[in-house]
């Protein structure tokens, strides 16, 4: 089942890179896929691979929010899915507690049990408010909470003038050009360009032998370097949506 579902996604993130024209640009940057899935009524947010189900079809579909709910939990804040929209599919785990088999006192156990219910856009209901966007700072002013959470990794970040961003896996150290030379670009601010580079260069830097213990690799011409690059941008996103 799992697996069923984790294809599905992969499939559908593939679908959107196929159909999408011109020159590239990051199709994370639309407002609701540049947000952090959440459910519209119990304010959890969505993890792993749901987010990507999510962020896709946002994208596909044009959401403006990032609030989604089951059929039955928009009934229970009064609202109603209209007739015609088509759910989006996300899976959760639920602990089953079993007898141990292993065990002569009669103890039991928790097993993991994966069961899959279908959310819809707070776009594609009928009755609820739509929540006011907060207005987006244009201004490159560096965040304290942000660098605090970055800090508490423990990373080592150097900015030198003139260099690029990258991750010296010998060293255990990010890289990265210094703020002034970060500008914007037709889908995000100077502001957010400089940490989602900075936080894709953390999300490299967690995979050292002390942390993660990823393969990581200056080949560009392995998968282990290409797969790690999507470690990294996902990572980042993900990051960067919560930030």
């Amino acid at each position: 089942m799992t697996t069923d579902i984790y294809a599905s996604i992969t499939q559908s993130v593939i679908a959107a890179m196929e159909t999408a024209t011109g020159e590239y640009t990051c199709p994370w940057h639309t407002p609701a896929a540049g947000q952090s899935p959440r459910n519209a009524v119990s304010k959890h947010y969505y993890r792993g691979a749901n987010i990507i189900a999510l962020w896709v079809t946002a994208l596909k579909c044009g959401f403006e929010q990032s609030l989604w709910a089951t059929y039955k939990q928009w009934q229970q804040v009064g609202g109603k899915v209209r007739q015609g929209e088509k759910g989006t599919q996300i899976f959760f785990y639920k602990r089953l507690e079993i007898a141990d088999r292993n065990s002569e006192q009669g103890d039991t156990k928790l097993i993991p049990l994966v069961r899959h219910c279908t959310v819809f856009n707070i776009a594609q209901v009928e009755g609820v408010e739509l929540p006011v966007p907060a207005p987006k700072s244009t201004l490159f002013e560096p965040s304290p909470e942000i660098d605090d959470v970055i800090a508490a990794t423990g990373i080592a970040i150097k900015h030198i003038a003139g260099s690029g961003a990258y991750y010296l896996p010998t060293d255990d150290l990010v890289v990265m050009p210094t703020q002034d030379v970060f500008t914007g670009t037709q889908t995000s601010t100077a502001f957010e360009s400089y940490y989602s580079v900075l936080l894709h260069e953390c999300v490299h830097a967690s995979g050292a032998p002390h942390r993660l213990n990823r393969l990581l690799t200056t080949d560009r011409t392995t998968d282990a370097y290409a797969f790690e690059e999507l470690v990294a941008e996902l990572g980042a996103a993900f990051a960067c949506a919560r930030l």
